[in-house]
């Protein structure tokens, strides 16, 4: 099973900084584990995923802290592209959590599946749930978060 490159993950995620600081957004860095950012005044984890969950390379797995949920105001997920990304509200989140898979020996660690080309959410036993309404894209200026 292959494992994500940390560092590559960390140049995404510098990447995608740079870029929503050129459109004009304010970013500052407010915490290094989770990694969250004050974007426009909200706070956003910003996670990051190259490797799909399985050979269809748009479904990719993501875990979720279910305690940082607290702690932001949206959960932004990047894939492949530092240009298109899901930033979903923490009270959405929480909401769905409890559909969740949870991880071996971490119970405040839910795992789920991010599919691009549906633009669902997959929970547990298959439950989707679309999450167009929260699908952000940087070179288009109408899908812009408004944060």
């Amino acid at each position: 099973m292959s494992r994500e490159n940390p560092d590559a993950a960390a140049e995404k995620r510098d990447a995608f900084i740079a870029k929503l600081k050129d459109l004009g957004y304010k970013v500052d860095q407010i915490k290094r584990k989770p990694v969250t950012y004050r974007i426009n005044g909200k706070r956003v984890n910003v996670r990051v995923r190259d490797i799909p969950a399985d050979t269809v390379a748009t479904r990719f797995w993501y875990d979720l802290s279910t305690s940082v949920l607290d702690d932001v105001d949206y959960v932004a997920y990047l894939t492949t592209s530092l240009d298109y990304f899901v930033m979903m509200p923490s009270g959405f989140l929480k909401g769905v959590s409890e559909r969740m898979s949870t991880r071996p020996k971490h119970p405040n660690k839910r795992v789920f599946y991010l599919d691009w080309d549906r633009l669902e959410l997959e929970l547990t036993g298959g439950e989707r749930i679309s999450f167009n309404s929260y699908y952000h894209n940087l070179k288009d200026e109408a899908e812009y978060p408004s944060l």
